[in-house]
């Protein structure tokens, strides 16, 4: 009837025929890297200005990453290496420089692996 037609257009008349979905970041399509990265230091309180200063130098251009974890343990993790002997050989390089607590860890994309891990997966794909 025209009163039911008049009442369904009140009604619909003010929905819109669409919806804008609201825009959101595209899902991280890339996998992480399995890489091996040099840890300077390990805090579980912030280190002071002047250490975190002497890590950026040291860093130079292989460049130098803050991850805090999910206990808030801070890491500093220098370069992005591909195997295992390359950031030993720059971790023992830390250490004849006064870096004793330098070592080499493996990380998938931001999260930490075990190392043996890793390095039995490099070994794999030999």
């Amino acid at each position: 009837t025209a009163e039911r037609a008049a009442l369904l257009e009140k009604e619909w008349g003010k929905k819109p025929l669409y919806s804008v979905a609201s825009e959101q970041a595209p899902a991280d399509t890339v996998p992480p890297t399995l890489t091996f990265r040099v840890e300077v230091l390990r805090s579980a309180k912030p280190v002071k200005d002047d250490v975190a200063e002497g890590i950026k130098r040291i860093a130079g251009s292989r460049g130098l990453e803050i991850i805090t974890l999910e206990d808030k343990t801070t890491v500093y993790l220098i370069g992005t290496f591909i195997t295992y002997e390359s950031a030993e050989e720059y971790s023992d390089l830390l250490i004849r420089n006064g870096y004793e607590n330098a070592k080499v860890g493996a990380w998938l994309g931001k999260k930490e692996i075990p190392l043996e891990t890793a390095i039995e997966l490099f070994d794999q794909l030999d």
